[in-house]
């Protein structure tokens, strides 16, 4: 049978999740498996998955490639600190944590912060910015959590990951908003 497009969540690798393969048509006593792998791993749309069949009864079924989608993987910051050394020009900002990176990637992304000046002052608005290859791959979470984030604290907390310098604030979970 021909598949619909698949879309999963970035992971790291080209395989498509097993039960994301759906198999119709396979007579009630034969034995098939599918497996599925996309042109790479990626983000993105479009993408060509090539689909191998397993089992006793393989031989005697076809199923046509297909498309489907990778989508980015959102990663999450967990403040842990408020508090910035007071270096004079130095921006940047270290108390934080993000979570979510694939250990394949671990070396390669990597999450910056910058505080608006070297001084550490109520309402200096932090800017996390996603470097490194694959960054494509993922996004920073809209909501930043933590003992240390949300509107009790005067600090807000800004994502520039698009350039677009998206305040984050809240109620201690510090939700996003435009």
């Amino acid at each position: 049978s021909s598949q619909g497009s698949i879309t999963k969540v970035y992971d790291g690798t080209p395989i498509v999740p097993s039960g994301q393969i759906n198999l119709t048509g396979i007579v009630a006593l034969d034995t098939v498996t599918a497996t599925g792998s996309y042109n790479n791993a990626n983000n993105g749309a479009g993408k060509t998955i090539t689909y191998g069949l397993g089992g006793a009864s393989a031989l005697n079924y076809t199923l046509a490639n297909g498309t489907g989608a990778i989508t980015s993987l959102i990663i999450s910051i967990q403040i842990l600190s408020r508090v910035k050394a007071f270096v004079a020009s130095d921006t940047n900002y270290k108390g934080f944590k993000i979570n979510g990176i694939v250990n394949i990637d671990s070396i390669d992304v990597q999450v910056t912060a910058q505080t608006a000046g070297y001084t550490s002052t109520p309402n200096s608005p932090i800017t996390f910015t996603l470097t490194g290859y694959p960054n494509n791959n993922y996004k920073l979470s809209t909501t930043v959590t933590g003992i240390n984030a949300g509107s009790g604290y005067t600090l807000l907390l800004v994502d520039n990951s698009a350039g677009l310098g998206h305040i984050l604030s809240g109620d201690g979970t510090a939700t996003y908003f435009n």
